[in-house]
């Protein structure tokens, strides 16, 4: 129960930060975060409660599948990674990931299935990074720190 009133209390609050058209102000960003926060608790304690109790159920089928957890995995990677793949801010116009960006937005007229397409094109390269970093750097580094002491 916790976890449906963090959800639509944070659904709630960026419906209303989206109407308000204000953009990103202290008004709208300081509701949306508390409630991020509420519901990542909520999430979090129903996740060490089920361990303690050692029951199956939606949450913990879906966090231990293999896709959850390939993603913890390389999740090092995808931190470390995501702000060279692009940055907003920072990204040169000469970027190759900028170049294909503007290639693809000539193609899609809509600008909301653009963004869409924007997030799914540069999580894939992130993970596509990820994913080689771990099976090229980090996964051999893990297994030589077995051969040491600590």
């Amino acid at each position: 129960m916790p976890i449906l009133l963090s959800l639509v209390a944070y659904v709630l609050i960026v419906i209303w930060s989206k109407a308000s058209g204000e953009g990103h102000n202290f008004v709208t960003e300081v509701p949306l975060r508390l409630f991020e926060s509420l519901l990542s608790i909520a999430i979090i304690g129903k996740i060490v409660v089920n361990d303690f109790e050692k029951t199956e159920n939606w949450l913990t089928k879906m966090l231990s599948g293999a896709v959850v957890v390939y993603i913890g995995k390389i999740s090092y990677g995808i931190y470390i990674y995501h702000n060279f793949v692009y940055n907003f801010y920072h990204t040169p116009d000469s970027s190759v990931i900028v170049k294909l960006l503007n290639t693809m937005q000539e193609f899609v007229v809509d600008p909301t299935l653009f963004i869409v397409l924007k997030i799914c094109f540069l999580a894939s390269v992130t993970v596509a990074i990820a994913s080689l970093s771990w099976f090229l750097i980090e996964n051999p580094i893990n297994k030589k720190k077995e051969q040491f002491g600590y």
